[in-house]
């Protein structure tokens, strides 16, 4: 190795049947790797890296081959390899070019290290430790957790719903649902959800602000996916330099217990308030007295609020597990998260700034609806009142000619 040795890897390579030991790493050997060598059935070490071979060896060593060592990387190589590991000693092994990001990617299912196009890799077997990590960051795992969380959400509302509505059959004096008390529920709503948050539009009855608060959450999810989708492919903090058989553990060292600490005290101050509030607006659209309409709108604005936020720490946990490698990179990457959750807010400036009035009149429909039910309501006491007192004095005026009718008949008995 190291000779400075150019050209190609000739053919006659697979006629030297007694090789048992092959190194010719960095070199500037060009070309493909020839198909040949795979017939070398007693060769047990093998190191080809960082050269500048290309294009698809497809190479399927005899089951029969099996390797100390397997170094291929630092090349520009695509395709597949497929060789019998003897014995992983150690993570240093057997190492590819099928790390993330890659100009090139080498399918190597038994290698022990994956390197990327920046010269970092990653512990394929220290990873495939945290088997729990690697299942969560799938896209599919995740979708089906959060669509159990939707369902959960559901059945939630389901149960309070009918817990509202025994309360309120069995209750000597059942809840009734005034102007007002609806005034200050969709107050309570609207503080909830946020004053200053385009979700709010969700409580709003406009197709527009609809359409907004949905591209809102939407962007926020995509935004966020490039995270989970990095925690997938796993920390590459290795490297494995040329004329060196072992690779180094380049990362500054694990998470403390504090950096966690720092972690879910981040948390729990930008995402709590969304949970809690969201839960609230869930059991608000299960009380009793509501609208299909309102009770769509709270359960909608509530179960948006709970998704985003948990999604946000579910990728947080996941991104920081699999990324991070000290303290300062759990702050580091926490508050780039978290500024994605602020993005509702954003988008509602922005809409203001754009057209305020809209935004206002989005917001204010549903309480001015609210405050016309109101005075429709006073409007029907004070006309039941009317009625009451006409009535009463309709009562009067024929008790009173009832009573003179009956003194007439007997003082006419009388005579």
């Amino acid at each position: 190795n190291n000779n400075g040795l150019a050209g190609t890897l000739s053919k006659r390579i697979g006629e030297l049947n007694s090789l048992q030991r092959l190194d010719l790493s960095n070199n500037n050997i060009k070309g493909r790797i020839p198909s040949e060598i795979q017939w070398l059935l007693n060769l047990t070490y093998l190191s080809l890296s960082y050269n500048s071979f290309e294009g698809k060896p497809d190479l399927y060593f005899h089951q029969k081959q099996q390797f100390d060592l397997f170094h291929v990387h630092g090349n520009m190589m695509s395709g597949g390899i497929t060789f019998t590991p003897k014995h992983k000693s150690n993570a240093s092994s057997f190492v590819a070019d099928c790390g993330k990001p890659a100009a090139f990617i080498l399918t190597c299912n038994e290698c022990t290290m994956c390197c990327n196009s920046e010269g970092y890799c990653r512990d394929i077997e220290g990873y495939s430790k945290s088997w729990i990590d690697q299942r969560l960051a799938d896209p599919p795992v995740t979708a089906f957790i959060f669509a159990t969380l939707v369902v959960a959400l559901f059945l939630l509302a389901w149960v309070l719903y009918a817990y509202y509505k025994c309360k309120n059959r069995f209750s000597s004096t059942p809840s009734t649902r005034s102007p007002s008390i609806v005034i200050k529920e969709n107050e309570y709503a609207l503080d909830a959800i946020g004053n200053d948050s385009v979700y709010q539009f969700f409580l709003s009855k406009s197709w527009w602000g609809w359409i907004f608060a949905f591209a809102t959450i939407v962007m926020q999810i995509l935004t966020i996916f490039p995270f989970l989708a990095e925690a997938g492919t796993h920390k590459s903090t290795w490297q494995c330099l040329p004329n060196v058989l072992e690779c180094i553990d380049t990362s500054d060292g694990d998470i403390s217990p504090q950096g966690w600490s720092i972690f879910g005290i981040m948390m729990a101050v930008h995402l709590s308030k969304d949970l809690i509030n969201g839960f609230k607006l869930i059991n608000l659209s299960a009380r009793q007295g509501r609208t299909c309409n309102e009770r769509v709108r709270h359960f909608l604005g509530g179960m948006f609020l709970i998704l985003v936020s948990t999604f946000s720490l579910f990728v947080s946990v996941i991104f920081i597990r699999a990324t991070a490698s000290s303290d300062t990179d759990v702050i580091k990457d926490s508050v780039v998260i978290l500024f994605v959750m602020e993005v509702d807010e954003r988008v509602y400036d922005i809409l203001s700034a754009i057209n305020r009035r809209w935004t206002d009149q989005t917001s204010e429909t549903d309480r001015a609806q609210d405050f016309k039910n109101e005075i429709e309501e006073l409007r029907q006491i004070v006309e039941s009142l009317r009625l009451q007192k006409e009535g009463r004095g309709n009562n009067n005026a024929e008790s009173q000619d009832e009573s003179k009718n009956s003194h007439g008949l007997t003082v006419s008995a009388y005579f």
